[in-house]
């Protein structure tokens, strides 16, 4: 009946390779998860980078107090100098990062809330009270390391990983 070799694979190799591709795919998803998570993240973290920043720069350009207060999914920075001053920019900015994303996956805490940027001539831009302010950004995802953006007294603002 059959003279040679049949060609083709046999049901058990097929499955063999269904399995491996299977595996493969879970392990990527779950690395491709993790990724995304810490581009949010990074994200988070440069917005808050920034908006820290923009209110020491704008307190001291324009000699007026800002105030950043935190809340557990965002800020709010204010001029709290507004009554007697022009509408500027950065006047009021409020950010909620749970609407922002449209999940509770990230967090802030933080050490002082409010914080007020300085507009004495020899504190410009310092926080007033002169303590430093460390707001910690968190991911729900334990395998992603959390982030902070460190405010020290004298007005330096840095990322700290």
């Amino acid at each position: 009946m059959f003279k040679g070799k049949e060609k083709g694979f046999t049901i058990i190799e097929m499955m063999i390779v269904i399995v491996i591709i299977g595996v493969m795919t879970v392990v990527v998803g779950i690395k491709y998860r993790d990724y995304k998570d810490k581009l949010t993240l990074t994200r988070v973290t440069r917005e808050v980078l920034t908006d820290m920043r923009q209110a020491k720069a704008e307190t001291k350009r324009e000699k007026e107090r800002y105030r950043v207060t935190f809340n557990q999914y965002g800020y709010t920075v204010d001029n709290i100098d507004y009554e007697t001053a022009p509408p500027l920019p950065i006047s009021s900015l409020s950010k909620d990062f749970s609407k922002i994303l449209g999940t509770t996956d990230i967090t802030l805490t933080f050490d002082t809330s409010p914080m007020t940027f300085d507009t004495a001539p020899l504190r410009l831009g310092w926080i007033e009270g002169g303590a430093n302010n460390r707001i910690t950004i968190t991911h729900s995802n334990k395998k992603i390391d959390t982030n902070a953006v460190i405010i020290r007294r004298l007005g330096t603002i840095d990322i700290f990983r």
